[in-house]
C-alpha cells in the first residue's frame, strides 16, 4: 500500500472511521462541497446566512476565559467602517497573536446575527497579510474543497495530505471499468478525474457556477458516477444471474389465517393498498422471486402491505424478516406485527444492537433454529452471526440506505435451506428514479400507493423566520394547554459552540420548565434503549405531551393523537426529511399543524420553508430539493454515513446511471471484449466495493 506523507497513526484512525483505509481511497474521497475563493468581498457585503469569502482589517481582539476554553473576539473592518467579527469558543494557545491590529485577513464562513453584531463562528482563515506585507504562498485563491470533518484536524490538514496522496497514488490509480467501455463512453483517465475532483478550477470559468460541476461532461462527478453505479450494476447482475439458478419458495397462503391477520390490523384497507397486497400474494404464491418496490408517500399505509407480506409467509410456516433504519422504527414495527399475527399463533422476535447479550444470544439460537418464524430488527440483522435456515421473504423500511438490501439478500442467501432465495419487498417514501432502481434492484416491479388512507388530512404547515420563533412556541405551549400532543425537532442533540443552533437537551430543559410536571419527554439517539422506548411509550400513552427529538422520529414513528409539530431550525433539514417529519401529524383525521422555524432568514432558506407550505406532494418535494441545491451543497442532503453512493446523484445522474448499469449487464453477459488482466482488477475491486457498500448507521 503506497504511504502518504503526512498521515500518522491519530489522521489514520480518523480517515478510517471515515471510510478511507488507503492512499487510493484518499486520493478519491470526494468533497463534500466546494468553497469559492474567486470572488472576496469587503466586510459590508456579508450576508446573514450565506458563506462568503470576506477581506478586512483587524482593528482589535479580545481574548477571555480560562485557558482551555479561550474565547477569542477578532474585529474587523473595512474602508466604508462596517464591522464583523471573528468568534472562537475554543481557541488554542497562540491564535489571537496572528491578528496584529492593522493585518488584512481572509476569512470565511457563514455570518450570523448576535444580539447587535454580525459574526462568524469558528471561520475559516485563508491567510493573514500583515501591514505593508504579502499574503501567505498557500492563501486560497480559487475553488476549494471542504471534506467530512475529521476529529482534531482542520481543513487545510486535510487538504495536505490529499494532494501527497495525490501526487503518491493518482497516477496509478486502478481502472476496472474495461479499455473498451472507457473509449466508448469517452471516459477519461481515473488519475485525472481524481485530480479534477479536489481542483476543478481549470473546468470553469471566472465567475461560473460550482454547483455546474456535477453536469460538466468533462467532470469528475460524471465520470466517478459512472464507476460507481458500474461496480454495483455489475455486483447486481452477477447476483441476478445466481439468483436465476436458485428459485425462491412459493409461499400460498391460508386464506383464513391470511384474513383473520388483516382483520388483525384493526382497519379496512384503502383500494391501492388492496392492490398492493393483491400483487404481492400473487408474486409470494410463484417460484420466481419477488423483487417488488412499494413507493407511496408519508402516510400512504406502506407498512400494512409489508405486514401482510409477513403474514403470507409466517402462515406457510416459513421464515420472514423486517429491516428497519432505527431501533425505535423496530420496535413499533415488532408492536404492530406482534399483535397480528398473535391471532395466528406465530410470535415475532426483535433484534438489534441494544437487546442485552444473553437476549440477544437466545433470539439468534432461536433464529438459527427455525423456531422464530419472523423477526424484526436494525443493522444486526445483517451480522454473520445471523442466520436463518428457512428464510422466505425480507421486508425492508428503507430510507434512503440504498446498498442495505443487495448486500442483505446475497449473505442471506448463502445460509438458505433447499437452494432457494428468499421474496424481496423494499418500501420507501423517498421516490426513486426508474434507472436507479433498475441498478439497485435488477428487473423489478413497482407498485405505488397513491391513495392516502381514510381521515388521513395533510397538516397545516406555516413557516417562522428568527423573529417568529418565540410565537412558535407560544402557539405550541397554548394548543398543549387546550389539550393537544405535539413533537418539537431539533437539530442537534446538545448545544455546541460551533455551531449555535437549537439542541434538544436545552429545548427540553426549557419546555421541562414551563409545562406541568412529566409533561415533557426527551429522544435522541444517544439515549440507552430503554429510555427510547419509555420516552415514546410516555408520549403514546398520554403521560407527556410533548416530545422533543431530533430527527429520529423522522422514520415512521406512528402515534396518532400527535397534532402538533415544531421543526426548530427547520433550514438546517432537508426538504424530504422536513416532509416526513411533517407526516408525524394528522394520522387520525383532526386538524393538525406543522410550523417550520428557520434558525437564519436568508433568501434560500426561506425559499425552502415557503416550498413546504405551499405543498404536500413529496415526489413534486423531492424533485425541488434537487433543484434548490446550490453550490454549496453539491452533495445533496447526505452525510456520512447515509448513503452508500459517494458520487451518484440518484436524480441528477438518471442518464449516467442508465448507462453504467447497461453496460455492466453487457459485461456480464460476456458481451463486451475484456483480457484476463482486465477480469481481475474487475473483481478485484468488486471485493473491495463490497466493504464498504451497504452501511447502515442509526440516526441521531
Amino acid at each position: 500500500m503506497t504511504v502518504v506523507r503526512g498521515v500518522g497513526p491519530r489522521l489514520a484512525a480518523g480517515l478510517a472511521a471515515a471510510g478511507v483505509r488507503t492512499a487510493e481511497d484518499l486520493a478519491l474521497w470526494p468533497p463534500r462541497e466546494y468553497r469559492d475563493f474567486r470572488t472576496v468581498v469587503p466586510v459590508r457585503r456579508a450576508r446573514e446566512g450565506e458563506w462568503r469569502a470576506i477581506e478586512g482589517v483587524v482593528t482589535g481582539s479580545i481574548a477571555s476565559g480560562p485557558p482551555w476554553r479561550r474565547r477569542l473576539v477578532v474585529r474587523l473592518a473595512d474602508t466604508d467602517g462596517a464591522e464583523l467579527s471573528l468568534v472562537w469558543f475554543k481557541a488554542y494557545p497562540g491564535l489571537s497573536g496572528r491578528f496584529p491590529a492593522g493585518a488584512t485577513v481572509l476569512a470565511a464562513g457563514t455570518p450570523s446575527r448576535y444580539g447587535n453584531e454580525v459574526q462568524i463562528v469558528h471561520p475559516e482563515i485563508g491567510g493573514v497579510r500583515p501591514p505593508g506585507g504579502e499574503w501567505p504562498s498557500d492563501a486560497p485563491r480559487g475553488l476549494v474543497p471542504v471534506y467530512a470533518a475529521v476529529a482534531g484536524f482542520d481543513q487545510k490538514r486535510l487538504r495536505r495530505v490529499i494532494a501527497e496522496a495525490l501526487a503518491a497514488a493518482g497516477p496509478a490509480l486502478i481502472d476496472p471499468i474495461p479499455e473498451a467501455l472507457r473509449r466508448e463512453r469517452a471516459l477519461a483517465p481515473l488519475g485525472r478525474a481524481a485530480a479534477l475532483l479536489h481542483d476543478p478550477s481549470p473546468l470553469l470559468d471566472a465567475g461560473s457556477d460550482p454547483g455546474s460541476l456535477r453536469l460538466h461532461p468533462d467532470g469528475p462527478w460524471r465520470r466517478l458516477a459512472y464507476g460507481e453505479t458500474f461496480l454495483l450494476g455489475v455486483a447486481v447482475a452477477r447476483a441476478r444471474a445466481a439468483e436465476a439458478r436458485r428459485p425462491a419458495p412459493p409461499l400460498a397462503s391460508d386464506d383464513r389465517a391470511f384474513e383473520a391477520a388483516i382483520r388483525g390490523l384493526g382497519f379496512a384497507l384503502t383500494a391501492a393498498q388492496a392492490r398492493a397486497v393483491e400483487a404481492v400474494r400473487r408474486d409470494l404464491a410463484s417460484d420466481r422471486p419477488m423483487r417488488r418496490l412499494l413507493q407511496g408517500d408519508v402516510g400512504s399505509g406502506k407498512t400494512a402491505v409489508a405486514v401482510a407480506a409477513v403474514a403470507i409467509a409466517a402462515c406457510a410456516g416459513r421464515q420472514a424478516a423486517v429491516l428497519a433504519p432505527t431501533e425505535i422504527l423496530a420496535d413499533q414495527h415488532a408492536e404492530r406485527l406482534g399483535r397480528v399475527l398473535d391471532a395466528v399463533g406465530v410470535r415475532v422476535e426483535r433484534l438489534s444492537g441494544g437487546l442485552r447479550p444473553r437476549r440477544r444470544r437466545d433470539v439468534v439460537r432461536s433464529i438459527a433454529a427455525g423456531a422464530t418464524r419472523v423477526v424484526v430488527g436494525t443493522h444486526a440483522l445483517l451480522e454473520e452471526t445471523v442466520r436463518f435456515p428457512d428464510l422466505a421473504l425480507v421486508a425492508i423500511d428503507e430510507q434512503q440506505r440504498f446498498g442495505v438490501h443487495q448486500r442483505f439478500i446475497i449473505s442471506r442467501a448463502k445460509s438458505m435451506a433447499a437452494g432457494t432465495t428468499p421474496h424481496l419487498l423494499v418500501m420507501t417514501a423517498t421516490p426513486i428514479p426508474r434507472t436507479l432502481a433498475f441498478a439497485l434492484y435488477g428487473d423489478l416491479d413497482v407498485t405505488v400507493l397513491d391513495e392516502l388512507p381514510p381521515g388521513r388530512r395533510p397538516p397545516a404547515t406555516e413557516a417562522f423566520g428568527p423573529a417568529g420563533r418565540a410565537d412558535a412556541y407560544e402557539r405550541l405551549l397554548r394548543l398543549v394547554a387546550a389539550g393537544e400532543r405535539a413533537y418539537v425537532i431539533c437539530p442537534l442533540v446538545e448545544p455546541s459552540d460551533a455551531m449555535p443552533l437549537p439542541a434538544a437537551t436545552s429545548v427540553y430543559g426549557d419546555l421541562a420548565r414551563r409545562l406541568p410536571e412529566g409533561a415533557a419527554a426527551l429522544l435522541h439517539g444517544r439515549l440507552l434503549p430503554e429510555e427510547k422506548i419509555e420516552a415514546i411509550a410516555r408520549f403514546r400513552s398520554g403521560r407527556a405531551r410533548v416530545l422533543v427529538s431530533t430527527s429520529v422520529v423522522e422514520v415512521g414513528v406512528d402515534v396518532p393523537e400527535a397534532s402538533v409539530v415544531l421543526v426548530d431550525g427547520a433550514d438546517r433539514f432537508g426538504l424530504s426529511q422536513l416532509h416526513q417529519i411533517r407526516g408525524r401529524v394528522g394520522r387520525d383525521g383532526r386538524p393538525s399543524l406543522c410550523m417550520l422555524a428557520r434558525s437564519t432568514d436568508s433568501e434560500t432558506a426561506r425559499a425552502r420553508t415557503d416550498l413546504l407550505a405551499a405543498t404536500h406532494d413529496g415526489f413534486k418535494i423531492a424533485e425541488a430539493d434537487l433543484a434548490m441545491r446550490g453550490p454549496g451543497d453539491i452533495f445533496g442532503a447526505r452525510q456520512a454515513g447515509e448513503a452508500s453512493f459517494r458520487f451518484a446523484d440518484p436524480l441528477a445522474d438518471a442518464d449516467t446511471i442508465a448507462e453504467a448499469v447497461a453496460d455492466a449487464r453487457r459485461v456480464v453477459a460476456g458481451a463486451v471484449p475484456m483480457s484476463a488482466e482486465e477480469t481481475a482488477r474487475l473483481d478485484g475491486a468488486l471485493t473491495r466495493f463490497g466493504r464498504s457498500w451497504g452501511r447502515v448507521y442509526e440516526r441521531d
